[in-house]
């Protein structure tokens, strides 16, 4: 299946080819090709985000859902996307890069709304430089604050991965931080 994007930070339309993804990222890896890691990177989180929301938007209108491409003050650089079904079921992808280099890919399995804030749950599926996170639980909390200039800053917390999940991983997302450039939306049912 091959599906496309236009991205917001250069104007070109991307596409990928969601089977051959994991074969492309290790191959790459491999080879070395940091630039070339990178935009393959942004490439599988945006297929995710075009196969749970921009390839079918119709079916999934009312579902609460994260999606988002920000970098945060620190210079780290994070893509989510996620939705709750009307069945329950949480689908979606956090992919995250380091200012290191470290790239953490999520499964996402869970999504709580509150106004407009959203609660991320999900499974390590992918770490570099670190594979030992994999099958960790990942939360993660985002704010949206609207749009336009006028609006205060969209915020986010730490990205937080635990071998033993905490019961309410509440208190670990306590802190927000503004991000430096991008956008998150989140919206209610």
């Amino acid at each position: 299946m091959r599906l496309s994007y236009t991205s917001k930070r250069d104007g070109f339309v991307h596409s990928l080819v969601t089977t051959e993804a994991l074969s492309c990222f290790q191959w790459l890896n491999a080879m070395g090709e940091t630039k070339m890691k990178r935009t393959l990177y942004a490439l599988f989180a945006a297929a995710t985000v075009a196969l749970t929301i921009g390839a079918a938007p119709a079916p999934f209108a009312g579902n609460e859902s994260a999606t988002g491409d920000y970098i945060r003050s620190n210079g780290s650089h994070m893509i989510i996307n996620a939705i709750k079904h009307k069945n329950g079921t949480t689908t979606g992808a956090m992919w995250f890069q380091s200012t290191s280099g470290q790239i953490i890919i999520v499964a996402v399995n869970g999504l709580t709304v509150s106004g407009n804030t959203a609660y991320i749950r999900g499974i390590v599926t992918y770490a570099n430089p670190n594979p030992s996170l994999v099958g960790f639980t990942s939360f993660h909390k985002v704010v949206d604050n609207g749009e336009g200039t006028n609006e205060p800053t969209d915020t986010a917390s730490f990205f937080n991965d635990y071998a033993v999940p905490p019961a309410d991983p509440t208190a670990a997302l306590a802190l927000n931080f503004p991000i430096r450039e991008g956008n998150i939306q989140v919206s209610g049912n």
